[in-house]
């Protein structure tokens, strides 16, 4: 299991969505710092997180932003297990420690 509670061989696609999901949800940054950390953290682009919660979860920013804001992280959590099915366990465990 790496920090984020998902196990090493997890896609990295799902790696940084929920990367983006912790800073914003438990660090209290903004999507856009918390996209260009993880961004700086994986010595990629901006623009290619972006395209991990955008174009790969087919969602807009603002479509992403207000899954973050919810206090369940319901919506995330059924988007990402439909996604990555293999992880849903240990979705769950990582959104409900972020949920209000």
């Amino acid at each position: 299991m790496s920090d984020l509670g998902l196990p090493m061989g997890a896609p990295e696609a799902l790696r940084q969505i929920i990367e983006v999901a912790v800073l914003v949800r438990r660090d209290k940054l903004d999507r856009v710092s918390a996209t260009v950390l993880v961004a700086e953290r994986h010595r990629v682009t901006r623009e290619t997180v972006g395209d991990k919660y955008g174009r790969q979860l087919n969602l807009t920013t603002r479509e992403f932003d207000d899954l973050l804001g919810e206090a369940s992280l319901n919506g995330l959590r059924n988007l990402l297990a439909a996604k990555f099915p293999r992880y849903r366990s240990e979705l769950s465990q990582v959104l409900n420690s972020l949920a209000r």
